[in-house]
């Protein structure tokens, strides 16, 4: 991992304003920005999602060779992981609901409604295919 002395001031500057100009966008409050955001924060869910489940068939075929006990430890470990950051993924979802300054609308509230069940779905195929 990176730490402050492996970045360059150029990088930091270019940090800086995607954060500031995030920061404007969510601070406009407007329905727009809040469905942007929402497309962003779903389509980080379901990478995160894919990640982890190769991380979990990775470790899963590790502790496969080492016994049951050790997969059994392995599975509850994975779900764990899955469900900390479904829970994460499902609260910054919900969240979206929060940034426009009126009232969201219904088909905001629908959308977001969507890309929680999607969310809560894929978790749920995950653990099923492989036994969590």
């Amino acid at each position: 991992m990176d730490d402050i002395s492996n970045i360059s001031q150029a990088e930091m500057k270019n940090a800086g304003v995607c954060i500031a100009a995030a920061a404007i966008q969510l601070g406009s409050g407007t329905e727009e920005v809040a469905g942007n955001t929402l497309l962003v924060v779903a389509e980080a869910a379901s990478r995160k999602l894919e990640t982890l489940e190769k991380q979990a068939i990775s470790q899963l075929e590790e502790a496969q060779s080492q016994g049951a006990q050790a997969l059994d430890a392995t599975q509850k470990l994975e779900r764990e992981i899955l469900d900390a950051w479904a829970r994460w993924y499902d609260e910054s979802l919900a969240s979206v609901l929060t940034i426009p300054v009126a009232q969201p609308s219904g088909q905001l509230k629908s959308a977001v409604d969507r890309e929680r069940e999607i969310l809560r779905s894929k978790l749920r195929a995950i653990v099923d295919a492989h036994g969590l």
